[in-house]
């Protein structure tokens, strides 16, 4: 067994790859507020159009408050919204706890509702509580349609062997976009992590993927996000199999986000060799929990038969595929 070698390497690992605790702040953040709705133009051609809610964040403020998809939102204490920037930045000027009043429509019909903005960090922590409650020892859900690089074409292509070479394997899924943050902890760190895990005890028993997915205002959708995908993998080759995913006619909708939580929140995953998920991670950037994680359940792999095969052949993430 090559338990305590794992152990020392990735202990060494964790050191190179920024997955160690951070130093704790020397004086209290201020407290982030969180309402917890997604809006966007009621026809995205028309500026006029007024905004909508496309989504409601589980165990937000904004669910307890009652807002349903579709809701069309006239006023923020009294306020005229018209545009979704507009609902974001009036969002932004209150403090947790503040009372909020809305105008919105509803069916047609003029509703008013009165509630009170939350804490980010602790809307955001209940969240991550509950979706490692219901997705621990589950397979992942299937992707929506993605796309592979291929580096030797310098092209996106559809390629299902590389989720089928998964099979049998711990496999570390994350997803990203080309911000600063991502590429420097996510998208980077994946492509060191296979570097450096290479050449551990047990290293080719693990499986690396990566996910580019990006709905920002100026770059969502499934052309913006191949631009913006392949000047990210352009810049800085990666070691790993990278896609691009995106949805049909460019919206999600409010299941997919529920679902898909690993692409709406650039999150972790770790999936056991049998398929299940291990380890999920959506709130944050991948760092101490994660590397025990890791560190865990590669330990395990490590200890099992070697003739042990996966209880589950069917591979459960195989992605739709699309054309380009």
């Amino acid at each position: 067994m090559h338990v305590r070698r794992i152990a020392l390497f990735l202990t060494a690992f964790a050191t190179q790859t920024g997955l160690v605790a951070q130093a704790p702040p020397t004086t209290a953040p201020v407290e982030a507020p969180f309402l917890g709705l997604q809006t966007e133009l009621k026809d995205r051609k028309d500026p006029a159009s007024g905004v909508v809610v496309t989504y409601v964040w589980p165990l937000s403020a904004a669910k307890e408050m009652g807002f349903q998809l579709g809701d069309e939102i006239k006023t923020l204490n009294d306020v005229l919204i018209a545009l979704p920037e507009d609902f974001s930045r009036e969002v932004r000027k209150e403090n947790v706890n503040a009372k909020l009043r809305f105008k919105i429509l509803r069916a047609g019909q003029e509703v008013k509702i009165v509630g009170r903005i939350g804490s980010r960090d602790k809307t955001m922590k209940a969240y991550q509580d509950q979706v490692r409650k219901d997705f621990s020892g589950k397979p992942l859900p299937p992707f929506p349609p993605v796309l592979w690089w291929n580096a030797a074409k310098k092209q996106w292509e559809e390629n299902t062997d590389v989720i089928n070479g998964t099979k049998g394997k711990i496999t570390i899924y994350m997803s990203f976009d080309d911000c600063p943050d991502c590429k420097e902890k996510r998208y980077q760190r994946l492509s060191q992590m296979q570097t450096l895990l290479s050449k551990a005890p047990g290293g080719d028993q693990v499986a690396y993927i990566g996910i580019f997915y990006g709905e920002r205002p100026t770059k969502s959708g499934k052309e913006a996000n191949l631009k913006a995908a392949t000047a990210l993998v352009t810049s800085s080759p990666p070691t790993v199999p990278i896609a691009v995913a995106w949805y049909p006619d460019d919206r999600p909708t409010s299941q997919d986000r529920d679902t898909q939580v690993l692409l709406h929140n650039h999150g972790t995953a770790i999936v056991r060799s049998d398929g299940n998920v291990e380890f999920v991670q959506v709130v944050g950037v991948p760092e101490q929990e994660f590397g025990a994680a890791f560190q865990r359940i590669l330990t395990e792999q490590q200890q099992k038969p070697s003739t042990e095969k996966p209880s589950d052949p069917k591979n459960p993430v195989e992605p739709k595929t699309s054309s380009p």
